[in-house]
């Protein structure tokens, strides 16, 4: 995963992975420093937060445990790498078996709290909008297929996907019937079988369908979520109409993708995402204010009996009870309901229910 301004990805897949683990958790949140003077303030803040935790920890776990929730914290502490490299904020998760740190481009407060779960709402108040999003780059040389989210990009292996069209057509298919040559800037020349313009749709249908045979198969599953098709007009137009995956959106990145990096087709394509976000987040707002449960407790009960389907969080929740939202987070992950925070929202918190 390449990270972006050194910030780390909070995925739906890590949010559900965080909220299986057993507790007690301490959480602590601080804001931290990119560069300057500032960033030694981030060792001397974590020690401050990080004793008030632990004397919370000791309300819920034995002295042993104590103990070894300290001594990880003291280490965090003394890593002069660690707090060279970070971003705006900082989440801490810390237990007797494990410590995670989460990096995020929001200035988080100072605060520190221990509970049965580790910091759920701390999370996922910042979770990537719950979208993981895909970048397919395509030209007659090159297929490249890169999943990112707001703050990451990391372009993956091809998988079934071919990797150019010489790789879809394969050797023995183009010797016996045309001769194919690549062009400077991603264009080709199409000899054979007449060599005329139809024989040239032919070939490149045949390989874009190879294409979307390999992404319709890829374990990153790129088709069902949000996806931004990247290359010369024609060859993205052939792509869209071929696949017709309902998360491509309309916007793509034009011209030939072959000499971008990975970090200039996320920054490309990253304001159609946005748009697209902010559509949806419209959309779910409208349907919060038609038919959304908004008090809290009510939430916690629906998510314990599995009928939340949608749980939203305004990205700033300070005001809510924190471990009836982990409560909330929780079980709506374990039944298979989404998790994501929400610009706009009026209150802390809110679901649309199953039934």
């Amino acid at each position: 995963m390449s990270e972006l301004a050194g910030v780390d990805a909070i995925t739906p897949e890590a949010l559900a992975d965080i909220a299986a683990l057993p507790g007690p958790w301490a959480t602590i949140t601080l804001p931290t420093a990119r560069t300057g003077a500032e960033v030694r303030e981030g060792p001397r803040r974590f020690r401050v937060l990080a004793t008030r935790a632990i004397e919370l920890l000791g309300g819920l776990t034995d002295a042993k445990a104590v103990e070894q929730a300290a001594a990880q914290c003291d280490t965090l502490r003394a890593d002069h790498a660690f707090w060279e490299h970070q971003a705006d904020g900082l989440v801490v998760l810390v237990s007797p078996s494990g410590l995670r740190t989460f990096r995020l481009a929001v200035t988080l407060p100072e605060s520190a709290r221990a509970s049965d779960t580790p910091g759920l709402a701390e999370l996922a108040a910042h979770v990537d909008a719950g979208d993981v999003w895909h970048i397919v780059a395509v030209s007659q040389n090159h297929v490249r297929l890169l999943r990112a989210t707001a703050h990451t990009v990391e372009e993956l292996l091809p998988e079934d996907v071919p990797a150019s069209f010489d790789d879809a057509v394969g050797d023995i298919e183009r010797q016996e019937h045309l001769s194919w040559a690549a062009q400077p800037g991603g264009g080709a020349t199409f000899h054979g079988l007449g060599g005329g313009g139809e024989n040239d749709k032919v070939w490149l249908e045949k390989y874009l369908r190879r294409v979307v045979d390999g992404l319709e198969t890829h374990s990153s599953r790129p088709g069902a979520g949000i996806v931004v098709l990247a290359g010369v007009e024609s060859l993205v137009a052939s792509l869209r109409s071929i696949w017709g995956a309902p998360g491509i959106l309309a916007a793509s990145v034009t011209g030939n993708p072959d000499h971008l990096s990975a970090h200039d087709l996320h920054a490309a394509a990253l304001p159609y995402v946005e748009s697209e976000r902010e559509r949806r987040t419209k959309a779910l707002l409208e349907r919060l204010g038609s038919r959304g449960e908004r008090d809290l407790g009510g939430i916690v009960r629906a998510a314990a009996e599995g009928r939340v389907a949608d749980l939203v969080l305004r990205p700033s929740i300070d005001d809510a009870d924190l471990a009836g939202v982990d409560a909330a987070i929780r079980d709506t992950i374990a039944f298979g309901g989404t998790v994501r925070p929400l610009r706009g929202l009026a209150e802390p918190i809110a679901a649309l229910l199953r039934y």
